[in-house]
C-alpha cells in the first residue's frame, strides 16, 4: 500500500493519493467535532487541534490531490452554513487560508521539492487539454453522443480535436456523462 517508485503521482501513505487526502479531511472534520461534552456543539480551536490540523493540512498539500481541495472548500461551505446550529468556533471557518498559509510556508521554506509543484501544473496543462478535447468533442456529436466507452477511439482517430495526448476517460465526471 505504500507508494514510494512513482515520481509523478507522490502520494505518501497510501497508493492513491487522492483517498489519503480524503483521510486527512475527514480527519479535518473530527478535530471539528470530536468534543467530550453532551450537546450539538463542536471544538473550540485548542493548540493540539491547530498543531493536528496544521498536520493534515499539510498532508493534503503533499498529495496534491485536486479532490481533497474541493472536499475542505465544501467542508467549509458546510462549517459555514451550520455555524449558528452547531456553534462553529470561526477559526474552523477559514480552512481554505490555512491551507493557502500552509502552502505559502511550505515551498517558501523549501519543504517541498519545486518538481512535484511543476508536475502538479503540468498535470492542471494536461487536464485542461483534455477538458477542451472532451468539449470540443462534444460539440461535434452534441444529441447523439459518441457512445460508451469510445473516448480513446475519437481521440486517436482525429487529432484536430486538440487532445494532448491518449487517455481513457475525460477526467470530469460531468464532461464524461455528457460525451457518452
Amino acid at each position: 500500500m505504500i507508494e514510494k517508485e512513482n515520481s509523478l503521482r507522490p502520494g505518501g501513505i497510501v497508493s492513491q493519493p487522492n483517498i489519503a487526502a480524503t483521510w486527512c479531511a475527514l480527519g479535518i472534520l473530527a478535530l471539528v467535532f470530536y468534543v467530550q461534552d453532551e450537546g450539538k456543539t463542536s471544538a473550540k480551536p485548542k493548540v493540539w487541534r491547530i498543531l493536528t490540523m496544521t498536520l493534515l493540512l499539510y498532508a493534503v498539500n503533499l498529495t496534491l490531490s485536486r479532490i481533497a481541495t474541493l472536499e475542505l472548500l465544501v467542508l467549509t461551505g458546510m462549517f459555514w452554513w451550520y455555524r449558528h446550529p452547531f456553534n462553529i468556533h470561526r477559526f474552523w471557518l477559514f480552512l481554505p487560508i490555512w491551507q493557502g498559509l500552509i502552502m505559502v510556508l511550505q515551498y517558501g521554506f523549501k519543504l517541498e521539492d519545486h518538481k512535484l509543484l511543476m508536475r502538479f501544473d503540468e498535470s492542471n496543462h494536461e487536464r485542461l487539454g483534455i477538458y477542451q478535447g472532451s468539449l470540443n468533442l462534444i460539440k461535434e456529436h452534441l444529441l447523439t453522443g459518441i457512445g460508451w466507452r469510445q473516448f480513446q477511439l475519437f481521440q486517436i482517430s482525429m487529432p484536430e480535436l486538440g487532445f494532448t495526448g491518449v487517455v481513457d476517460h475525460t477526467h470530469n465526471l460531468f464532461l464524461q456523462i455528457q460525451l457518452e
